[in-house]
């Protein structure tokens, strides 16, 4: 899982710091920015993401020849 900021008005997760002249002379990040609807805020709040791990065409066949030749009985290697 990992976690995202968003805007708490319209949802929206394309979110970054905002760099004014000031802050960016100083090197300070003060405010959270909405590139969409353009709020701003102190702080933004964090929602979790799920990751879905996602499977190759080329995983699964892999994964199924590998399956048959073990139940044929046939050692896919390793050592003894």
């Amino acid at each position: 899982m990992i976690e995202k900021r968003f805007c708490p008005r319209c949802r929206s997760e394309n979110v970054q710091r905002d760099m004014n002249a000031l802050n960016s002379a100083l090197g300070v990040y003060s405010d959270w920015i909405c590139n969409d609807c353009g709020f701003t805020m102190k702080e933004f709040p964090l929602k979790e993401i799920k990751i879905k791990q996602k499977q190759t065409n080329k995983n699964m066949k892999n994964k199924k020849f590998f399956n048959v030749l073990r139940n044929s009985g046939y050692k896919t290697g390793g050592f003894a």
